[in-house]
C-alpha cells in the first residue's frame, strides 16, 4: 500500500509554505515542469513520498525559483549525514590554480582547479599566485610520472642546488626531470630520470629552461 504524507515532514512543508507565498502563484505541476521533470513529479514527492528526498539539482532549482534556502528542502537524514562530515576551516580560502600558459596546453579547455589555500600554505607555499598546473609531456621518468599526468609547480623555485623534481620547458612539451646542481658556482646540472639514478647525464644549467619545482603529482587512471 502506498504511504500518503498527510503529516508533512520539514522539507515538504517548507516547499508547500514557499509555494503558498508565491507571487504570481505557482503550482506543483508548474514547478515540476520547470525543473525538467514530469508534471506529477512534485505532487508524488509531497503526497506519496516518492522520491524520499529531492536530488541536489532539484533542490537548487526550486530554491532559486521560490527564493528560499536550498537547505530548507534537504531531508533530515541527508542533513545529519552532512553534519558528520569534516568541515572546512572557517579561516580557509579557496585558491585557484591555473594551467601554465604553454603551447602544450593549447587547444584544450583547461579549466583552473580550486584547492584549499590552507592546505597549500601549510605545506610551506606562501605565494599561491606563483603556483601553476602542468601536464607531463613524455614518459621519460615513468613510473614517477606518465605522459598525461598532472603536476602542480612552484614557479618561484627554479634552483636545482636543492635537488628535486622540476618542470622543464621543452618548447613543444613540458618535461619533468630530477635535477641537481653540484656546486652553486658551476654552470652544470645533473639530469636524472629517477631520484636514485646514478647514471644520468650532465648539461649546462644555462641551457635548461626551468619552469619551476614540481611538488604535487596527480595521476590519470
Amino acid at each position: 500500500m502506498t504511504k500518503h504524507y498527510h503529516s508533512y515532514d520539514r522539507p515538504r512543508q517548507a516547499l508547500l509554505n514557499a509555494i503558498s507565498k508565491c507571487s504570481p502563484p505557482q503550482t506543483l505541476k508548474q514547478l515540476s515542469l520547470a525543473c525538467g521533470r514530469n508534471h506529477a513529479y512534485l505532487q508524488q514527492y509531497v503526497e506519496r513520498g516518492s522520491p524520499l528526498s529531492l536530488p541536489e539539482d532539484i533542490r537548487h532549482k526550486l530554491a532559486a525559483m521560490l527564493d528560499i534556502p536550498h537547505e530548507s528542502l534537504m531531508s533530515e537524514q541527508l542533513e545529519n549525514e552532512l553534519s558528520k562530515q569534516p568541515k572546512r576551516r572557517k579561516n580557509d580560502t579557496i585558491t585557484t590554480v591555473a594551467f601554465l600558459d604553454h603551447p602544450q596546453h593549447a587547444g584544450f579547455d583547461r579549466q583552473p582547479w580550486k584547492m584549499s589555500g590552507h592546505l597549500l600554505t601549510s605545506m610551506g607555499y606562501k605565494n599561491l599566485s606563483a603556483l601553476a598546473l602542468v601536464q607531463v609531456g613524455d614518459n621519460a621518468i615513468k613510473p614517477t610520472a606518465n605522459l598525461g599526468d598532472f603536476a602542480i609547480i612552484d614557479q618561484t623555485d627554479k634552483n636545482p642546488q636543492h635537488a628535486g623534481l622540476f618542470a622543464i620547458d621543452g618548447s613543444d612539451h613540458i618535461k619533468l626531470r630530477f635535477l641537481e646542481q653540484p656546486h652553486p658556482d658551476a654552470d652544470t646540472v645533473f639530469v636524472r630520470h629517477a631520484p636514485d639514478d646514478q647514471g644520468g647525464f650532465t648539461m649546462s644549467l644555462s641551457s635548461i629552461n626551468i619552469i619551476g619545482r614540481a611538488f604535487w603529482k596527480l595521476c590519470l587512471i
